[in-house]
């Protein structure tokens, strides 16, 4: 580095010796410095030894190629064909560069030009600043105005001029008193500016006021943003509310408060707590909020949906509606459903509803609202076309005692009081229930086989009194009657003759209810209350075992104690208990039939008599 020295000054001549030359550190200046003595020894000199030998003093003009200060520079003002690296520069005037600028801080009273990057690690101030390359400072301080391609700043951006570059990076909040115009995107805490904001796209951590902001791409705010118009090519997201006095463009906006404008133009969605707008709002997607406002016309894409009230001149709507009210001064279109969750109150003429299906949750219809003195018959009615506009209804006919009439094919459509309908009455098919009053009494009539006859005027009980006329039924007439002396069908929907009866109670008294009787047979009752036939039988045996015998029948065990038995002429007596007790019993032989005959004085050779029952 070529170092040009000007003062009055000189270094003497052999005033330097190699002995003299001392061991010192790289970059250092090597000299003799004065001391108390007015002696000097060899040793680096410092910034002050310099200036004070060479007679330098802080407002000589110096200029350098590049300068590179582990320390501060401090000058009137600076310029340099290279880069300038300092801890510190301090300029009471302006700084040319056409290298790179960095350092701790920088504070120019004057101009700041540099031709390549200005790098400071904490803060930038000067009049203004115009920067070829990028600006990057922990805060920047500037009465005038700052361009540079980007602008990254760690801490505040305060400019009373303009500000403008490619992208500007901003950690702390952003004042400009001018125009802050980049041509790619604004990131920034918050930002205040006087007048227009122009970039691509701005993501702001706090508020957002400029005069205008133009943005061809996105805006995303957590805090306010207002102004004079907002033009956002691409999406707005902004957490806190977005005040334009003018007019709002974008694609969509999502805004966490409420959104106040003159009008707005969406290719998207708008999504507020509180929509309000002087002028015209225009959306093609969806629009939500609390509430909507709008003084001009409201022209919705997709669904309209506000939890609270909407307001506007007209509404025309693609999608659906939902709100808790609605106020529109001049007529509302909408092209989908509409929902309201509140009462719907329409003060017109006329009330049409065209659609194919009409429903109502209410299961009374109100007719009449004003009808408090019975000035109006309350009805309903329908049109038809049979060559010929007519028309058909039921309606309460207030002239006539509150009387329903039920019409049809009058040519004049009904009003608030209905015309003379008793050349239309129409027909009713239905089951009746209750008291009909009719205009001529009728007469009911029976005649034929039963004769009888009642005259009816609907308010009355008629009672017919029929009369079977003579000969009118024969016996072959009646499908219920059969002749039959043994009952064999046993029928439970048929009627004996006097004949049958007789001949079959005669049957059964002569039999006792039993048929089929032999001789010698006899009835007698069994275990369960009936009468059976049975038939005594009667034997001779003699016994050829001692203490046994066997009948040639099986005895009808319940009937074994009516058994007799005699042995030798003497009469013995029946033992229910198997012989324990009396003499003899019956018991099963080895073929299990009900027929031996035991009894312990049985002696082979004996005559014994048998007399015992078996049912016939």
């Amino acid at each position: 580095m070529a170092l040009q020295i000007k003062g009055s000054s000189q270094i003497q001549d052999a005033s330097v010796s190699l002995s003299k030359i001392a061991d010192v550190a790289a970059g250092s200046i090597l000299g003799r410095s004065e001391d108390e003595s007015g002696n000097g020894v060899m040793a680096a000199l410092s910034g002050a030894d310099i200036r004070k030998i060479a007679e330098l003093h802080s407002d000589d003009a110096v200029s350098f190629a590049s300068a590179s200060l582990s320390g501060a520079m401090t000058a009137a003002s600076a310029t340099l064909s290279g880069d300038l690296a300092a801890a510190d520069a301090n300029l009471s005037g302006d700084l040319n560069a056409t290298g790179d600028v960095g350092g701790a801080t920088a504070t120019i009273s004057g101009n700041a030009t540099v031709g390549g990057t200005l790098g400071v690690t904490s803060s930038l101030s000067a009049a203004s600043a115009a920067i070829t390359n990028a600006v990057t400072a922990a805060s920047a301080t500037l009465s005038g105005d700052l361009a540079a391609a980007d602008a990254n700043l760690t801490g505040d951006l305060n400019a009373t001029g303009d500000v403008g570059g490619a992208t500007a990076t901003i950690s702390g909040n952003a004042t400009v008193g001018g125009t802050l115009g980049v041509t790619s995107s604004l990131s920034a805490a918050s930002a205040a500016i006087t007048n227009a904001v122009t970039a691509a796209s701005a993501t702001l951590s706090g508020d957002l006021a400029a005069a205008d902001a133009n943005l061809t791409g996105d805006l995303n705010a957590t805090g306010d943003v207002g102004g004079a118009t907002a033009t956002i090519s691409g999406n707005s997201t902004i957490g806190g509310t977005l005040a334009v006095s003018s007019s709002l463009s974008a694609d969509s906006a999502a805004i966490s408060n409420a959104v106040t404008a003159a009008s707005a133009t969406l290719s998207g969605n708008l999504a507020a707590v509180d929509a309000n707008l002087s002028g015209d709002l225009n959306a093609t997607g969806d629009v939500g909020g609390a509430t909507a406002t709008i003084s001009g016309n409201a022209t919705v894409g997709g669904t309209l949906d506000a939890t609270g009230a909407f307001s506007a001149a007209s509404a025309t709507l693609s999608g659906a509606m939902s709100s808790a009210s609605i106020s529109t001064s001049a007529n509302a279109t909408i092209g989908g459903d509409l929902t309201i969750s509140g009462d719907l109150v329409v003060n017109g003429d006329s009330v049409q509803v065209n659609v194919s299906t009409l429903q109502v949750e209410d299961p009374m219809i109100k007719l009449g609202q004003s009808n408090s003195a019975d000035s109006l018959d309350l009805g309903f009615y329908g049109l038809y076309n049979d060559g010929s506009d007519k028309y058909a209804g039921l309606f309460r006919d207030q002239s006539d005692s509150g009387k329903f009439k039920l019409f049809d094919g009058i040519t004049s459509e009904p009003t608030a009081t209905v015309a003379d309908v008793s050349s239309n009455k129409a027909t009713l098919v239905a089951d009746i229930e209750g008291d009909i009053s009719y205009a001529n009494a009728v007469t009911f009539q029976i005649s034929g086989d039963a004769a009888g006859s009642a005259s009816f005027s609907g308010d009355n009980s008629p009672n017919i009194a029929i009369t079977i006329q003579e000969d009118a039924v024969e016996l072959s007439m009646i499908d219920f009657f059969k002749d039959e002396d043994d009952m064999s069908s046993d029928s439970a929907v048929h009627v004996a003759s006097q004949q049958s009866i007789k001949k079959y109670v005669d049957d059964q008294v002569a039999s006792n209810g039993q048929s089929n009787l032999e001789a010698k047979d006899m009835l007698m009752v069994d275990s369960s209350g009936g009468y059976v036939k049975v038939k005594e039988i009667i034997e001779y045996i003699t016994i050829s075992s001692a203490g046994e015998a066997e009948v040639a029948i099986e005895v009808e065990a319940e009937f074994d104690e009516l058994s007799m038995i005699f042995l030798n002429g003497q009469k013995l007596r029946f033992s229910d208990d198997a012989g324990t007790s009396n003499d003899y019993y019956f018991e099963n032989d080895g073929s299990g039939d009900f027929k031996k005959l035991s009894c312990d004085m049985f002696e082979a050779g004996d005559e014994i008599e048998v007399r015992y029952f078996i049912k016939s």
